[in-house]
């Protein structure tokens, strides 16, 4: 199969996946990682730019995960101190009433463009501080927060690699964490990186 007819139906199979958020209802969420498992829309290609909404106080983890975005993959990220809708991740601190109950995070598409698959122009990322300050380990609980929800903006959706200890190789595994130590609540699987993002944002 030529390349251009492998991408095209990649691309076609990521149209149908569904998206989700990070709970505290249910320990995990295990998925191994396909070719085509993408959380979408699929994030446009090029430089990730980021934002502070008014009120955001959580500078230095997402200055963090945008700086780890670039030492994992081949994404480069640029900070924008006006927002607009061409800024890729705007960055939100919401009450508890505004998620779900248990929900630590969320990441909504604000820009949805009618390509195909569908691509988001502009993501908005909601932090739950309260409950992420009332966890078990909250400075570890805010980084895989911050982490988690910035790769629903890469294209990355939960996964948990089967056989490893609860699961928790990255930040991209669902659920309060129950893990207070190691590196994995700041890392993206290396499935996703070589799978997924860096395949994704290497496109022309």
């Amino acid at each position: 199969m030529i390349l251009g007819q492998a991408r095209g139906m990649r691309r076609a199979l990521t149209a149908a996946l569904l998206a989700g958020t990070l709970t505290a209802s249910g320990t995990l969420v295990s998925a191994t990682a396909r070719a085509d498992d993408y959380f979408t829309p699929l994030p446009d290609v090029g430089k990730h730019s980021w934002c502070y909404a008014s009120g955001f106080n959580q500078e230095t983890p997402a200055i963090n995960s945008m700086e780890n975005v670039e030492d994992q993959t081949v994404v480069d990220t640029k900070y924008e101190s006006a927002c607009d809708s061409a800024t890729d991740v705007k960055w939100f601190e919401k009450p508890t009433s505004f998620f779900s109950v248990g929900e630590f995070g969320r990441t909504e598409c604000k820009d949805r463009q009618n390509a195909l698959p569908e691509r988001c122009d502009n993501w908005y990322v909601y932090l739950n501080m309260s409950l992420i300050n009332s966890s078990t380990y909250p400075t570890v609980q805010r980084r895989q927060t911050v982490c988690h929800e910035l790769g629903h903006t890469l294209g990355v959706r939960h996964y948990s690699h089967p056989g490893s200890l609860y699961g928790y190789t990255t930040c991209m595994v669902s659920g309060e964490a129950e893990v207070g130590s190691g590196s994995w609540y700041k890392k993206y699987d290396q499935h996703h990186v070589t799978a997924h993002i860096n395949p994704w944002f290497n496109q022309p």
